[in-house]
């Protein structure tokens, strides 16, 4: 018989939500992850995994010069109108956050030399990043390397095979480890459609399956950390954001708002709603695409043949850039042989040059 009675109930199964379901589970709360599709990870699965932490040990190591009030300053010149308590929070729990996870056997993570995405007071130049090592699947329990949403093809990057899990699938399947390793349940097929509440507390939620309805108790409450709802068309209007609901890195039949819905429902606050994290891809000639950053030994146009940024931008922002005009999507890359004759960085795509030039993803002139 299944359990339906738990003290935690989180809602999604990305880096967040399993952060929360592991330390709660750790520290004796019985605690349930409920995932709407058959696998686990959602778009942080997708993701390089990156953890902007600042002030951790793992900076520490790398010798990396950071402080709690380097990143204050850095948040402070980014941010309109912050909860100061929730900055103070985050920076004051963040390094404990990473210590407490590097205590446990499964979690060993890294810096990343990646740039800070803006310029201000504060910055790192090589950036706070870090990231879980990698792990071979062939390292995790078998339950658990079937719960891991399974990686998307890979550009010709040069990236260890699909039998390394790393970035955001060894986030996932770190997580995913110790939080069923300390006896933590998982429950894939549910999605969540509505919060049970009695007076002003919320105490279980209401999950659609499969098999019909299924009710679940949280003794001490539910942690609301599912996707967003960029494959909903009705709430990207609603709440402007551009863009194609076609268009999304996050995994086919996930993040169309229900549980925001349900959440909404009850009276939870909102904030935000109108905003993305954005980037440019390549569409390949069978339809599928693939995150692209880096570009060099070119320009990038719209439909009239202007430049309107500049490519070497953080990935978001040059999303952004492109977001604000009808026109610039899609937008042509257009490149020299200055880099090898290849598209840039990570972005060359799978398949022989003469089916893009075919499909007309590529135009030679």
């Amino acid at each position: 018989m299944t359990e339906t009675s738990f003290d935690v109930i989180v809602v999604g199964s990305g880096g967040g939500a399993l952060t929360a379901a592991y330390l709660a589970q750790k520290h004796g709360l019985r605690t349930v992850v409920v995932e709407k599709t058959e696998y686990c990870g959602g778009t942080s699965a997708y993701s390089g995994g990156a953890c902007w932490l600042p002030g951790s040990q793992v900076q520490q190591r790398a010798s990396i010069s950071d402080s709690t009030d380097g990143a204050r300053a850095y948040l402070g010149a980014l941010l309109v109108d912050p909860d100061r308590t929730k900055v103070e929070a985050f920076l004051a729990e963040s390094p404990r956050l990473v210590a407490e996870l590097e205590a446990d056997d499964a979690f060993t993570f890294e810096w990343l030399p990646f740039p800070e995405y803006y310029d201000g007071p504060g910055r790192v130049p090589w950036g706070r990043s870090i990231q879980p090592t990698n792990i071979k699947r062939a390292e995790l329990p078998e339950h658990v390397a079937a719960l891991v949403r399974p990686p998307v093809e890979l550009d010709r990057q040069g990236l260890p095979g699909k039998n390394t899990l790393s970035g955001g699938q060894s986030l996932i399947a770190r997580l995913l480890w110790a939080f069923t390793r300390d006896g933590g349940t998982v429950l894939t097929g549910h999605s969540v459609e509505t919060l049970v509440t009695e007076g002003d507390r919320v105490t279980g939620v209401v999950a659609r399956t499969a098999t019909g309805q299924a009710t679940l108790t949280g003794t001490k409450g539910v942690i609301v950390a599912s996707g967003g709802f960029e494959h909903n068309p009705e709430w990207r209007a609603r709440y402007g954001v551009p863009g194609d609901s076609t268009w999304s890195m996050a995994p086919d039949g996930t993040n169309i708002g229900e549980p925001i819905a349900a959440a909404q429902a009850v009276g939870a606050a909102t904030a935000l709603l109108d905003q993305g994290w954005f980037c440019p891809g390549l569409e390949h000639p069978d339809g599928h695409g693939s995150f692209t950053l880096g570009f060099r030994s070119g320009v990038i146009v719209d439909a009239t043949g202007n430049r309107y940024a500049n490519e070497s931008l953080p990935y978001d922002r040059f999303g952004k850039e492109m977001a604000k005009a009808e026109n610039r999507i899609p937008s042509w890359f257009v490149f020299d042989n200055a880099e090898g004759g290849g598209l840039p960085a990570i972005a060359m795509p799978e398949g022989d040059p003469a089916d893009h030039l075919a499909a007309g993803t590529w135009v030679r002139t």
